[in-house]
């Protein structure tokens, strides 16, 4: 468990990196004006090029949005196994007739949400 941090600093870092890739690669697309984009239209090099220059930013962009997934999956794991290990926990101090601690962790949880 003590590697969530880890993993979830090296996504983010992952993210970061994506989000100035790509930041790059759409500031090296300038706003054509009407009369270029009717030269494009004609030009089918340059077209391809800005087709080309356009799939990169977004190759990037979804990139980063699979790591926001992937973390957003390692962070909900890790909560349902705490979840399960508090279940099992409560479970095992019913069993063995300790309900005044129970109580207390039931208490204590209450407190922190």
């Amino acid at each position: 468990m003590y590697m969530l941090p880890s993993e979830i600093k090296r996504n983010f870092d992952l993210m970061r990196e994506k989000k100035v890739l790509a930041r790059c690669a759409d500031h090296s697309l300038p706003e054509p004006t009407e009369k270029e984009l009717n030269q494009l239209i004609g030009s089918d090099e340059a077209l391809q090029t800005l087709q080309e220059k356009h799939n990169r930013v977004v190759q990037k962009l979804d990139e980063k949005i699979a790591i926001a997934a992937q973390s957003y999956d390692i962070v909900d794991h890790h909560i349902r196994r705490l979840d399960r290990d508090l279940e099992s926990y409560a479970a095992l101090l019913k069993a063995n007739g300790d309900s005044h601690r129970l109580t207390a962790v039931d208490s204590k949880l209450v407190k922190e949400c």
